[in-house]
């Protein structure tokens, strides 16, 4: 950024937002699922899978500690010069309470770290689950879900197992559809199985 913040509070912050971001567990959704390059990326070249969660999906994941979800902020800047310039301009972090202004940019800080990401991956509609009970693995009520959309090479061996899957009583809720090549342009389809 060729801003020098070794003297800043910006830096001073590092000791503390570094095992504070590492106990953060963050599950990434998207709000599309016909997206290519989602599935380019994602779902390893469109042999994997797609789930599809009811709104408001917070609610069916067991969790011991707090849970937020935020949609995900698109900007062009670096998300940490907005806070330098209104340090560095007296327009935040400048009261008298030495410990109100850490706290504050803490917080600031530790939010522009998990919730904000450069424009260029706006296409992804991104939504996160951000849990303070740390990373790892995480389970969600069956009815939680809503949708599985297999992808358009997956593997026949693959598609049963998941078909096999959602024939168990607590999955008959879900719906399952394919992802298919789309003829009339270089794009998928998302189409139900009957």
């Amino acid at each position: 950024m060729k801003i020098d913040v070794s003297d800043s509070p910006i830096a001073r912050h590092d000791d503390f937002l570094a095992p504070r971001l590492a106990g953060f567990g963050i599950f990434c959704l998207s709000g599309k699922n016909d997206h290519i390059l989602m599935w380019s990326h994602y779902a390893d070249s469109h042999k994997g899978i797609c789930f599809g969660f009811k709104d408001n999906l917070t609610g069916y994941i067991p969790n011991e500690a707090p849970l937020y979800d935020s949609d995900i902020i698109y900007e062009n800047e670096h998300p940490y010069i907005e806070i330098y310039n209104d340090f560095s301009a007296g327009r935040a972090y400048a009261s008298n309470d030495q410990f109100k202004n850490f706290a504050e940019m803490s917080h600031d800080l530790l939010d522009a770290a998990l919730t904000k990401k450069h424009i260029d991956w706006q296409y992804e509609e991104e939504t996160r689950i951000i849990s303070e009970e740390g990373p790892g693995p995480r389970t969600f009520k069956p009815e939680g879900l809503s949708n599985v959309v297999l992808g358009m090479n997956i593997s026949p061996e693959d598609e049963q197992l998941i078909k096999t899957l959602l024939e168990h009583k607590k999955w008959e809720h879900v719906k399952l559809s394919k992802a298919h090549a789309s003829r009339a342009e270089l794009g998928i389809k998302i189409i139900p199985i009957q």
